[in-house]
């Protein structure tokens, strides 16, 4: 009767046990989709904001030329390619974004439904027609990260959703961190151009009358460089995150335990681009 006894007590903290490990597994899931979904929308901000000072910057740009007709329209033509290229990773990201949020709500109600809306968000980021393509990265991708997310999540409809949906991710994060790098780099080099030809045109920083009213670009160019929140710390945090966010994304996945350190970036990068939104308003 003792040993019958212990039995059923060893059974019972094992079954209690496996309960708060499958508990703890979908409370990181639902962790990592309210983190994704917080992180795809403050770089949906931080490109609408550099797509405007990325235009600014053309503009003074070409005013420190001497215009011609063609000059212009092709600056113009070069804003309008950088905004449609902008334009096409928010679309993107949105889509992302929407992702996070359907997968977090799967994670809470396990509900078939849920499961279905998901599976369509999901055909539409693999979708040609989004404007961060990832075909090509799949086919180098570290094939089936998600694999082991059905087992992992056994009985619950987000280890099908991990399972199927694990590389794609893990790839349409890898994708944004890129075009930010890229945007990154252009924005700088646009920076370093104004900055060359700033350099023989000084008269409207040293030549402003006594109490006449500071030019409002000149007043902007000033609060955003010497502002704690740029848009270089910006973009910097923001490919910080996208690693953090990574990680994050294959360990939950996986089933792994992780802990909230990737936050802590998510939470800094959050910062700077609200920080960065208060001084370019």
């Amino acid at each position: 009767m003792k040993i019958y006894s212990r039995a059923t007590v060893l059974f019972f903290f094992t079954f209690v046990l496996s309960g708060c490990v499958g508990d703890y597994k979908i409370k990181r899931a639902v962790d990592v989709s309210d983190a994704g979904a917080k992180y795809t929308e403050d770089v949906q901000t931080l490109l609408i904001l550099e797509q405007a000072e990325y235009s600014r910057l053309i503009v003074r740009l070409l005013a420190e030329q001497s215009r011609t007709e063609a000059r212009y329209y092709s600056a113009y033509k070069h804003a309008l390619n950088n905004r449609d290229e902008i334009k096409s990773a928010v679309e993107m990201v949105d889509v992302l974004n929407e992702y996070f949020l359907v997968l977090g709500k799967l994670a809470k109600d396990d509900s078939k439904d849920t499961a279905a809306t998901l599976s369509s968000i999901t055909d539409t980021l693999k979708s040609e027609n989004i404007g961060l393509s990832i075909g090509d990265s799949l086919s180098n991708a570290i094939p089936k990260i998600g694999a082991s997310g059905a087992v992992a999540y056994r009985g619950h409809l987000i280890g099908k959703a991990f399972e199927r949906d694990g590389d794609l991710i893990m790839l349409s994060i890898r994708s944004i961190r890129g075009f930010l790098n890229s945007e990154r780099m252009k924005f700088n080099y646009l920076i370093y151009k104004n900055n060359m030809f700033g350099r023989y045109q000084v008269s409207k920083y040293v030549s402003t009358p006594e109490h006449q009213l500071i030019d409002r670009d000149l007043e902007r160019d000033f609060v955003s460089q010497t502002s704690i929140s740029t848009t270089e710390t910006a973009f910097r945090d923001a490919i910080d995150a996208s690693l953090a966010m990574e990680i994050a994304w294959i360990k939950t996945v996986n089933g792994k335990m992780t802990t909230d350190e990737f936050l802590t970036s998510l939470d800094r990068f959050s910062s700077t681009v609200k920080a960065l939104s208060q001084t370019r308003n």
